[in-house]
């Protein structure tokens, strides 16, 4: 008979523990739903730019950097639908590639601020041209 209010405690106990534990698991599905994603501030498409090198096979591309928070840029040029080269730079305003095959390239240019966030990206498709042909051509240009 002594071991019914034992019983009876311990399993209002347990009760109360698995209560207790579902509201710190909402708390932190809550926390995970409500969460936002963040991007840096993007490059304005017309303050990017791109020129070819007078050489065979480069291409500078050339931004004007945001100026909240930025920490650098990051490129990534696409040969197909492969990545071929991703270049994270510091507060720079002009990068140029070289060697490039004279084929279309596409380039993604990132911005990453002080949290590690990157922007939506700014991307242009180009074709270096040979030197004597002039500058690079510009096959088009997305907005994402």
């Amino acid at each position: 008979m002594k071991i019914i209010p034992f019983m009876i405690a311990a399993m209002i106990a347990a009760m109360i523990c698995v209560l207790a534990s579902c509201s710190s698991m909402d708390d932190n599905y809550e926390d995970y739903i409500n969460r936002h994603t963040t991007y840096a501030e993007k490059l304005s498409i017309a303050e990017t730019g791109y020129m070819s090198v007078p050489e065979d096979g480069a291409i500078t591309l050339y931004w004007t950097l945001p100026t909240n928070r930025i920490e650098g840029v990051e490129i990534i040029r696409r040969e197909s639908t492969t990545v071929t080269d991703t270049v994270r730079l510091g507060l720079v305003e002009e990068y140029t590639f070289r060697g490039l095959a004279i084929q279309s390239h596409e380039f993604s240019l990132y911005t990453i601020d002080v949290f590690g966030n990157r922007s939506v990206p700014v991307t242009v498709t180009l074709i270096p041209l040979h030197e004597r042909n002039g500058d690079a051509e510009r096959v088009e240009e997305e907005e994402e």
